[in-house]
C-alpha cells in the first residue's frame, strides 16, 4: 500500500490536506472548518459543503472529538495539521469514519491516535488502513518517535487491530469520558521498519 500526501493550501497550508491510501482519502478539516463547529445548533451537516456524502451524519448531532479540538485551535491554530481528518471511501466519495491524532507531539515525542468508522462499514480493513496511513504521514515530522492507542478493554476488535500493527500494552489509565483503557505504543522507529 503506498500513500501519497496531496495539498491543497490555503494560506496557513492545511487546508484540504489528503492522506491518501489504497482506498481512502483522509482528508485534513482546516482549522476554520473546525471552528465553525461551535457555533452550529445540533443538526446542522457542516459537512454538507464537502466533495463528498455524508450518509452516517458525523458531526451532524455528536461533534465527537471537536469538542476537545476547538479549544486546542483556539489556542494553537498551527496545530492544526495533527487534528480532524474525515475518511472518505474513494470509489463512492462517501465519509465514512474519522480519524485524527489527540495532538501535534508532545515533549516525548508521542501521538496518540483516535478514529471511528461508521458501523456498516467495519470489518473491512478500513481502520487498520487509516491506521496505517496516519501513522505514515506522522513519520514525516521528526519530532515523533512513538505512536499511542487508548483503548477499551471491551473493545476487542481494536485491541487487535492494534496488536496486529506491532503496538503492545505499556500500562492502563483511567480516562475521565471513557473509563479505563489499555495503553499500546510502538517505537517509529519499529512501525517504519514494518510498514515502509
Amino acid at each position: 500500500m503506498t500513500d501519497a500526501i496531496h495539498v491543497s493550501a490555503d494560506g496557513d497550508g492545511d487546508a484540504h490536506a489528503i492522506i491518501a491510501t489504497e482506498r481512502l482519502d483522509l482528508i485534513l478539516l482546516s482549522a476554520e472548518e473546525v471552528l465553525a463547529y461551535a457555533d452550529v445548533r445540533p443538526g446542522v451537516d457542516l459537512l454538507g459543503s464537502q466533495p463528498f456524502a455524508n450518509p452516517y451524519g458525523f458531526f451532524v448531532d455528536d461533534i465527537g472529538p471537536l469538542r476537545h479540538r476547538i479549544p486546542q485551535l483556539l489556542a494553537n491554530p498551527k496545530v492544526n495539521p495533527w487534528l480532524v481528518h474525515v475518511i472518505v471511501e474513494r470509489s463512492s466519495r462517501t465519509a465514512i469514519g474519522i480519524a485524527n491524532f489527540h495532538d501535534s507531539p508532545d515533549e516525548n515525542g508521542v501521538v496518540e491516535i483516535g478514529y471511528r468508522i461508521a458501523p456498516p462499514k467495519r470489518r473491512q480493513g478500513f481502520a487498520r488502513e487509516t491506521t496505517i496511513g496516519m501513522f505514515r504521514w506522522a513519520l514525516h515530522d521528526s519530532r515523533v518517535t512513538t505512536f499511542r492507542a487508548s483503548i477499551s478493554p471491551g473493545n476487542v476488535a481494536s485491541r487487535h487491530l492494534v496488536e496486529t500493527l506491532g503496538l503492545t500494552e505499556v500500562g492502563l489509565q483511567e480516562d475521565p469520558e471513557d473509563g479505563p483503557e489499555i495503553i499500546y505504543e510502538i517505537s517509529a522507529a519499529e512501525f517504519a521498519a514494518r510498514f515502509t
